[in-house]
């Protein structure tokens, strides 16, 4: 699939980023919203499932290493 294909297939699809480093959630969101995703963050986990709850996200990357 290339780039352009990835990008159309990507369009309105939502990913929720869980990461306590707010430079890597800086980094994460940037990758993700440049091919095409809408991207919702959370600082922890307990936020993380708050919103994953309310929002439906498409996908989930989460960082395994996380106090909460």
């Amino acid at each position: 699939m290339s780039e352009e294909q990835l990008i159309n297939h990507c369009t309105q699809k939502t990913v929720l980023v869980v990461e306590d480093s707010p430079v890597q959630a800086f980094a994460m969101i940037q990758l993700l919203e440049q091919r095409g995703l809408n991207v919702l963050c959370a600082p922890d986990g307990s936020v993380g499932v708050a919103m994953a709850k309310e929002s439906r996200p498409d996908l989930l990357i989460f960082d395994i290493q996380m106090p909460e």
